[in-house]
């Protein structure tokens, strides 16, 4: 007994040294950097920096001086840029944050002292955009009802608000009546939909549409197509869309005797796409395309509040804010429990655009006073005027971004890299489009091939050059020797045509017919070069996804005449591009009429004045100012299809402009 008792005894003591030994240890490795660090006592160190938007190869290179500390980026990560807050903190801390944000880690080589070399982290799983299709392919039968029955409105104590809001639901159910088909679904042909199959349906041959569908649509449509064939007889009404409705449409609406439906699934995307047609003795006479995409949800925990965003509670910039103009309420100025922030101004139009939503992070992070790291990437929504914070944070979750709290560091990272580091553009590539020696933001169909590796929607980036001109007040450049103005038709406001508004020009034709950029979006890289190459590529050579945005392009007056809705085989067709010179109009005012323009709204008072004058005649304008100074080079993408040729327009290109009138060009 006395032995068994030493035993237990000495084998206590023995596991109570070994707990104390290992608390120890913890104790002495939380104070010490984590592996690979191991023992380099220079990663304890500290250092200060601030930085916004910088690639890692230049952050480590700036690191490196300050310490000695020799560290790389892989080649997957070196171009990506980073924002870096670091107020007087160990390296090791800001070497251990950065893979965090990078969802990288650290591998330390052989050599003495060892170089570090950050490398992405292998990712599994799906991603934020996977999962979102997952669960809408899920909701599927909900999302199907969506495309034929509107939304449940709560009632309106506005009894006019409430008559509209009926008139609207009783209209959206009567134009998509043969989509309650849709509702009637089995359970097999979901799935079918899920898998990416197309279905085709016939009032013909399946029992499941109502017989009175037909004729109740169609009597919706003789009263629709009644109504446009009188609004287009009035003066300033188009007689010939007129005719085509009494004599064409309404003739063959009369003699439709079947129905066809046919709805797809982008297994992709979840997107649901849907044709509905009138046919008379198999004939399409009318048809109509729906689709059902959309947009996303909003980003975890944020809400909003009378049209302004709400932060989570946890969220570390949840007690800050822009500074607002002097005229904002008293009582708010001298909230004492909120810190100020205050946005940089935006960059010149010569300046760097890339640096500036980065520089608005870096001044927050500041405000906030807590060490800071986040891996950044520039998009065209980057490019707008921040106004409340709130709203801001909401557009970087929405684009991708989330925060993390660790060890007192605050960590703004992408939720899943593979989502959002393809919808980043790179600054070399910004600096190619826009910022050219001498004629900057003059864009070149090269350039426009180049953005459509990186812009997935053309009008996106057309609409954030258009507000930062805007926001710029660009309508009169004192350092253009000859000054002149040009009338958009678009907005009715004088613009000057410098550096960046050549941009928004040329662009115009994809905010028109956004189409057109998809298709190039869709093409492969070989196939883009071939284009730029002057050669023809036959449709049926294209990949699936870049023939339905063909045919979309080709059949977007009347999508449902689509081809590929109503049969089986691709159709043949050849794409290529052309291009041609087109003359420009522009309106050249006198010095004294200029003088008076200083921004926006005196350029809008300036045109109204003219245009008075004028008798608001546009020709009487052009008489007295107008004057043609050269052409552009306009880019067209040639569809020929079903035995006709379509081109739609691409891009205007300046640069025949500016070589045969030197003083147009912008200032080096």
């Amino acid at each position: 007994m006395v032995t068994g008792y030493r035993f237990v005894e000495r084998r206590i003591r023995r596991l109570a040294l070994c707990g104390l030994l290992s608390v120890l240890v913890a104790l002495f490795f939380a104070q010490t950097p984590h592996a690979p660090f191991g023992q380099d006592a220079r990663l304890k160190q500290k250092i200060e920096l601030a930085v916004a938007g910088v690639p890692l190869r230049t952050l480590f290179q700036r690191i490196q001086v300050q310490t000695g500390v020799s560290l790389k980026a892989d080649a997957a990560l070196a171009d990506s840029a980073a924002i870096v807050y670091v107020p007087r903190r160990p390296l090791h801390e800001l070497m251990t944050h950065l893979a965090t944000a990078f969802h990288a880690e650290w591998h330390a080589d052989d050599s003495q002292p060892p170089a570090y070399t950050l490398r992405p982290l292998p990712l599994t799983g799906e991603t934020p955009s996977q999962r979102l299709t997952r669960q809408r392919l899920d909701d599927l039968p909900r999302r199907l009802r969506a495309l034929y029955e509107p939304e449940a409105e709560e009632a309106a104590e506005d009894e006019d608000l409430q008559r509209a809001i009926e008139a609207y639901q009783e209209t959206f159910r009567k134009e998509r009546l043969p989509l309650r088909l849709l509702g009637r679904l089995t359970p097999a042909e979901i799935d079918a939909l899920r898998a990416g199959k197309t279905l085709e349906f016939s009032s013909r041959t399946d029992p499941r549409f109502d017989p009175n569908w037909l004729a109740k649509w169609k009597s919706w449509l003789e009263n629709t197509i009644a109504y446009m064939a009188e609004a287009h007889s009035t003066p300033k009404g188009d007689p010939i869309l007129a005719e085509y409705y009494v004599d064409v449409l309404r003739k063959g609406i009369a003699r439709g005797d079947e129905m066809r439906l046919r709805v797809s699934c982008d297994p992709e995307t979840a997107a649901i796409q849907c044709a509905v047609g009138l046919f008379a003795q198999g004939e399409l006479i009318y048809g109509e395309t729906f689709v059902h995409d959309e947009d996303p949800p909003d980003p975890e925990g944020f809400s909003w509040h009378d049209f302004t965003a709400v932060m989570p509670k946890d969220h570390p910039w949840r007690d800050l804010e822009f500074e607002q103009r002097d005229s904002e309420e008293p009582e708010r100025r001298n909230r004492s429990s909120v810190r100020r922030v205050r946005p940089p101004a935006l960059p010149p139009l010569n300046g760097d655009w890339f640096a500036y939503e980065a520089e608005v992070v870096l001044r927050i992070a500041q405000a906030a006073g807590k060490p800071f790291v986040a891996e950044y990437g520039w998009t065209p929504s980057s490019l707008g005027k921040v106004y409340t914070l709130p709203d801001f944070a909401y557009s970087l979750a929405a684009s991708g971004y989330e925060w993390l709290v660790r060890d007192g560091w605050v960590i703004m990272r992408y939720r899943d890299p593979r989502d959002a580091r393809p919808q980043r553009i790179p600054k070399h590539a910004l600096q190619q489009w826009f910022f050219k020696p001498n004629r900057r933001g003059v864009l070149t169909i090269q350039d426009l091939m180049s953005i459509a590796r990186y812009v997935q929607n053309a009008e996106n980036l057309y609409a954030a050059l258009a507000v930062f001109g805007i926001d710029h007040g660009v309508v009169f450049d004192g350092e253009l020797p000859c000054p002149y103005v040009v009338i958009s038709e678009l907005q009715g406001l004088p613009q000057v045509h410098h550096g960046l508004l050549y941009a928004v020009s040329s662009l115009e034709p994809l905010y028109e017919m956004p189409e057109a950029f998809r298709v190039l979006v869709a093409l492969t890289e070989a196939q883009r070069r071939a284009l730029l190459a002057e050669q023809t590529i036959r449709i049926e050579t294209l990949s699936p996804r870049a023939l339905d945005a063909v045919l979309d392009l080709a059949y977007s007056r009347d999508k449902a005449r689509a081809p590929s809705f109503w049969q089986g085989t691709p159709p043949k067709g050849t794409l290529r591009l052309i291009s041609r010179e087109q003359q420009v109009r522009w309106l050249l005012l006198p010095r004294d009429r200029l003088a008076k323009i200083r921004d926006v709204d005196s350029a809008s008072n300036l045109w109204r004045e003219l245009k008075k004058r004028l008798n608001y005649d546009p020709e009487s304008l052009y008489r007295e100012y107008g004057v043609e100074l050269s052409c552009v080079r306009v880019y067209l993408l040639e569809v020929h299809i079903d035995g006709s040729s379509h081109a739609f327009e691409l891009l205007k290109d300046h640069t025949p402009l500016l070589q045969r009138n030197p003083f147009l060009r912008t200032p080096k």
